[in-house]
């Protein structure tokens, strides 16, 4: 763990700093280190440097010593993406948010990074064509702890995500693998198996970038 890496000092002073700030001041340094501290990779995606002193870390790590939440990070982050630059004054970000939305939020962009595909040019991300918003949903509840509904998840999509979409196919096309990959998940109850069923829908979807 890049823990290990960072002295006493540097963990006691870091955290110190940061638990010192009110919960507004606290919102808004987080938000202003990731518009500091984020470039855009070549492959289109933001990518934010960690740091606690001087010592590059994950941000694991970064949120477990400074005492940040997951969901106050991404929903940080979230805003960071639409361009908002300064946190409402009661210390929240209007439009606040349940755990469960900012988790069903972080997932569905943690999926949007591993398999769309961001066109030249634009902020807009297409996930494969061979997908569907039920499908997707579906994949979500195999991971979710307390799961939002469908219709909340589609409207999260709609207005968090708004440049992710799923190019239109013809609706008498199926793509073959992925329909016998998930007949094969929904009957299939030995883990191995479904270990091995999951490593092939996720190499298929990558492939479709």
């Amino acid at each position: 763990m890049c823990a290990m890496t960072l002295s006493v000092v540097d963990i006691a002073t870091s955290r110190s700093n940061f638990m010192a700030l009110s919960t507004h001041e606290k919102s808004q340094w987080i938000l202003n280190w990731i518009h500091s501290h984020s470039s855009l990779s070549e492959n289109g995606q933001f990518e934010t440097t960690f740091l606690i002193g001087s010592i590059t870390v994950c941000l694991t790590t970064w949120l477990a010593v400074l005492g940040i939440s997951k969901s106050t990070y991404y929903n940080m982050r979230k805003k960071f993406q639409r361009g908002v630059v300064e946190v409402s004054r009661s210390g929240t970000v209007k439009g606040k948010m349940t755990t469960e939305s900012l988790s069903a939020v972080a997932w569905l962009q943690d999926f949007c990074n591993s398999y769309a595909e961001k066109l030249p040019n634009e902020s807009k991300l297409n996930l494969p064509p061979c997908l569907t918003k039920q499908y997707v949903y579906g994949l979500y509840l195999e991971k979710a702890t307390n799961p939002v509904s469908k219709s909340h998840f589609y409207k999260l999509w709609k207005r968090e995500l708004p440049n992710v979409t799923i190019p239109k196919r013809s609706r008498f096309s199926k793509c073959d693998k992925c329909t016998l990959i998930k007949e094969h998940l929904a009957t299939c109850r030995e883990k191995h198996q479904r270990e091995t069923l999951i490593k092939m829908r996720e190499k298929h979807l990558k492939q479709q970038k």
